[in-house]
Order: structure tokens, then C-alpha cells, then sequence
């Protein structure tokens, strides 16, 4: 029985990751999510926001601790 439940609960675990990677569309009736998933259209413009976005992470990063706030 344990076997049965664990396999249960990984089978559960890899279908939500499934569903995590491809979401459906937002409910008309919720807040829409501020994170909802929009591919990029082309590889170059998902590269492009990659490094924009690491390039504001390690700016913040570098503020903080010459703040002295890290």
C-alpha cells in the first residue's frame, strides 16, 4: 500500500510541475496573476530579457551591500 501512495505522489507531483510550465488562461472571475506566462518571440528577445533582468538583480545586489543593508 505505501508503494501504491508514493508512486501516487510522485505521478501527482510531475503532473502539477506539467501544469506549472504550461498554464492555461487566467479565470475571468480571479486577479489576474502579475506573473503570468508570455513566451518571448524570438530566442534573441528571451536572451535579451534574461540579461536585463540579472543585470538588475546583480545592480541591487552591489546597492545593498554598499548600503551596507546585506
Amino acid at each position: 500500500m505505501t508503494y501504491l501512495k508514493s508512486r501516487l505522489r510522485y505521478f501527482l507531483h510531475g503532473f502539477g510541475s506539467l501544469v506549472s510550465i504550461f498554464p492555461g488562461e487566467p479565470i475571468s472571475s480571479c486577479k489576474p496573476r502579475d506573473s503570468y506566462y508570455k513566451p518571448a518571440k524570438s530566442v534573441e528577445d528571451a536572451f535579451r530579457s534574461d540579461w536585463s533582468n540579472l543585470g538588475k538583480d546583480m545592480n541591487k545586489a552591489v546597492n545593498r551591500v554598499l548600503n551596507g543593508e546585506a
